[in-house]
């Protein structure tokens, strides 16, 4: 019996010590203190210090501002690849520390994981690179303010605004004229007559302080939503029913300055639906929406569009799913 034992000890240690084996001599990278927006190389080393071949069979990134390429994926023993990376820094000042995962066949670590690590901190700091307008009305102009301030004792300047002059009308002054190490005031006005509603607001305004480093920019982001003036109660639904129900449903869409409109078609994707349009004033109207009875499908998936007369507001759409339960 001790002597069976002892056989498959070292069988299990041979084989064992027969398996590739990964050997990361170098697990992190720091960086030290970086610019905001700047990027970066590195290149680590894998070794195989194992009897057979070590295949790595992903290479896999903590976040999209990391590209890793490895020179093999197929390290013979004794024999080692680079692994070259590639980090681009977050426009924000921050501390991070990102993981790159190998995945591999060495079974005692089949998940090696390599470290980045930096201090983000820019020359300057903005009171707020986010932005958030919200909901914008057709036609409204909104405004908010912005300050850049110093942060390493070296004096401001936007010597270069990259921005949507379309949409967008900016203007800046220096707080304090007398102190070289002022901050600069950002007025800004976003006009929402440019987009037709609704649309997503995704603007960006790019501020170059260092007319000799084109690498340190300044990135305010700007996000919301124009919406149009006339209101409509439903945007999407979803709705559960059994084969044989009829479920009526009514969109009420009414101009928020009572304003008249004239609805001239609503359009159905789906020829199980039927849509009736009820005038209720001028200004105000009613969609009726029904799903017919004798649907075969579990799903029917339904895109209105109701045509206006309006120039802001040529199509309204509604988007609606059905679904019906087993009788």
């Amino acid at each position: 019996m001790r002597f069976l034992i002892t056989i498959i000890f070292v069988l299990t240690f041979l084989g064992t010590f027969a398996n590739p084996k990964i050997k990361l001599p170098v697990k992190t990278k720091n960086f030290g203190t970086i610019l905001p927006n700047s990027t970066h190389k590195h290149t680590f080393i894998i070794k195989n210090e194992g009897k057979t071949n070590l295949i790595i069979s992903k290479v896999k990134p903590g976040c999209g501002c990391t590209v890793a390429n490895i020179s093999s994926k197929n390290i013979k023993p004794g024999e080692f690849a680079k692994l070259d990376i590639d980090y681009k820094a977050p426009e924000k000042n921050s501390v991070i520390r990102k993981q790159i995962h190998l995945h591999s066949n060495d079974k005692t670590n089949p998940k090696a994981t390599l470290w980045i690590e930096a201090n983000i901190k820019g020359n300057y700091k903005a009171s707020s690179q986010i932005i958030q307008l919200n909901s914008v009305l057709i036609g409204e102009k909104k405004t908010f303010s912005f300050t850049i301030t110093p942060s390493r004792k070296l004096p401001f300047y936007p010597h270069r605004l990259v921005y949507s002059k379309t949409t967008l009308n900016l203007k800046y002054t220096k707080v304090d004229e007398k102190n070289t190490l002022s901050s600069y005031k950002f007025d800004v006005t976003y006009d929402s007559t440019i987009k037709l509603p609704p649309r997503r607001i995704n603007e960006k305004i790019f501020i170059y302080p260092n007319k000799d480093n084109n690498k340190e920019v300044i990135t305010i982001n700007i996000h919301g939503t124009v919406n149009g003036l006339i209101n409509q109660s439903i945007k999407s639904f979803v709705t559960s029913l059994k084969q044989g129900d009829k479920i009526e449903k009514k969109a009420r869409l009414k101009h928020l300055k009572k304003e008249s409109f004239i609805i001239s078609k609503v359009m159905s994707n789906n020829p199980m639906v039927t849509t009736e349009i009820i005038k209720i004033s001028g200004h105000e109207y009613d969609i009726l929406i029904n799903m017919k009875e004798g649907s075969k499908k579990r799903r029917e998936n339904v895109i209105i569009l109701i045509h206006t007369d309006n120039p802001q507001q040529k199509v309204i759409r509604i988007m609606g799913t059905y679904l019906f339960k087993p009788t």
